[in-house]
């Protein structure tokens, strides 16, 4: 009976004093990703240093978390060897152009590793609901002043001038259904009250990518058991009806012309984004065409398209989407690597063992989590949010969205061996 014990005392999720703390600084720390703050640094002549305003947070959440994670659990547990692979290829791309390439992607990527890694391997046993009660207010400040900036510059929608504040309309749908799909049982009306709301405001904000992880939500908000559900999105249907006829405003038509494209209704209506990605497409089959096996190297895109076509607007602006860049920037042997990493990302999430616990809804947030990231960062171009979104998606599976802790993830040699334990003390309890 000791051993069994013992086992379920070593396991058993504990909360320290700091838990709240730590908590906050993961909130602040992803809050402070969608600003777009850093500091250049001139060390030597023709030697620049960019650093984010946030790192110092980052680094000090990171190793908080990870000291405090593993007086408790087996980190090899919380790893993931798909993404760790990943960035090393990324790593390597990008020494392949050079010394001063390499040294900031691998600054980067090790500190948002870190970052990823931590807050992962934290909330595979640390409730995530801690992390959105603190985040989910620093997230709608930023959102009310990027819209705020917009509406004082006389910008009424249309509000993607602010790079990385924009982001927050395409996980909008995701922090409006991690709300509603955790409630004990659905609220028919808060949900409908609650998606109209950041329907409006996606319609506004004329973020394209926004649409599509609305559409993911409406799908996983339908449950079979609860016939209510339904009608949240027939009511959206009828009001995006009403609202276009009442308006008769071009900019909401060509809005839900879009949205009607995204799932394969009519034509998708011509913009500047549009031909930025047609031009980026072609472009980059060309490169890839020079090397097709490893591709330029990491920032090869931007460098290679600034050299040659200078006179271009376009050549200012890096390749958009992660799938694609890592085709032209680290080739078939990279785009591999990068379909393994999200393959065996998305396979976690309906692992047996890591699900269980979990509840249909807090299942479906996982699922809507990871494919709203997987969307981001399909069509956005590389930067440190991208990133840090990226990173994260290998960890989502592991992350305990219920309202109390869990036990710690094991090893496979851990798990073995406490079914071992546990075997035997049932054996000596039998034999007693």
């Amino acid at each position: 009976m000791t051993s069994l014990t013992a086992d379920q005392d070593r396991v058993a999720p504990i909360r320290s004093a700091g838990s709240g703390l730590i908590d906050l600084m993961f909130a602040a720390a992803a809050a402070t990703l969608f600003f777009h703050a850093e500091i250049s640094i001139t060390l030597v002549q023709g030697f620049h240093v960019r650093a984010p305003l946030n790192a110092p947070l980052m680094i000090l959440t990171s190793l908080l978390g990870l000291i405090g994670f593993a007086k408790r659990s087996s980190l090899a547990a919380a790893m993931s060897w798909s993404l760790a692979a990943f960035v090393t290829l990324h790593v390597v791309s990008a020494f392949r152009l050079g010394a001063v390439n390499g040294s900031r992607e691998l600054t980067e990527a090790l500190m948002v590793f870190a970052f990823a890694f931590s807050f992962g391997a934290r909330y595979s046993r640390a409730s995530i609901h801690r992390f959105y009660i603190f985040f989910l207010p620093m997230a709608a400040a930023i959102m009310f002043y990027n819209i705020g900036w917009h509406v004082s510059q006389g910008f009424y929608y249309m509000w993607k001038r602010l790079y990385n504040p924009k982001a927050l309309f395409d996980l909008l749908p995701l922090l409006v259904a991690a709300w509603v799909l955790t409630r004990p049982k659905f609220p028919l009306v808060q949900a409908f009250v609650l998606m109209m709301m950041a329907g409006v405001i996606i319609l506004l904000s004329g973020e394209r990518k926004a649409y599509i992880s609305f559409i993911i939500a409406i799908a996983l908000m339908l449950n079979p058991k609860n016939a209510g559900s339904y009608l949240v999105p027939i009511l959206a249907i009828i009001l995006v009806y009403v609202g276009v006829r009442v308006s008769g405003s071009p900019y909401v038509l060509r809005q839900v012309q879009t949205l009607l494209a995204t799932i394969g209704i009519g034509p998708m209506p011509d913009s500047l984004s549009s031909a930025e990605r047609a031009w980026q497409i072609h472009l980059g089959l060309l490169f890839l065409r020079q090397n097709p096996l490893i591709g330029l190297g990491t920032n090869g895109f931007l460098i290679l398209s600034q050299t040659l076509y200078s006179a271009n607007d376009f050549s200012q602006i890096g390749i958009h989407g992660e799938a694609l860049r890592v085709l032209v920037e680290d080739g078939f042997v990279g785009l591999a690597i990068y379909l393994f990493f999200v393959a065996s990302s998305a396979l976690q999430l309906f692992s047996p063992r890591l699900r269980e616990g979990r509840t249909s809804g807090e299942q479906r947030v996982a699922v809507l989590w990871f494919l709203s990231l997987l969307v981001y960062t399909s069509f956005e171009g590389s930067n440190l949010l991208v990133m840090a979104m990226q990173y994260s998606m290998a960890f989502v599976g592991k992350i305990n969205f219920g309202r109390d802790d869990r036990a710690p993830l094991r090893t496979g040699q851990e798990e073995a061996l406490a079914r071992s334990e546990v075997s035997f003390a049932g054996a000596q309890v039998r034999m007693a």
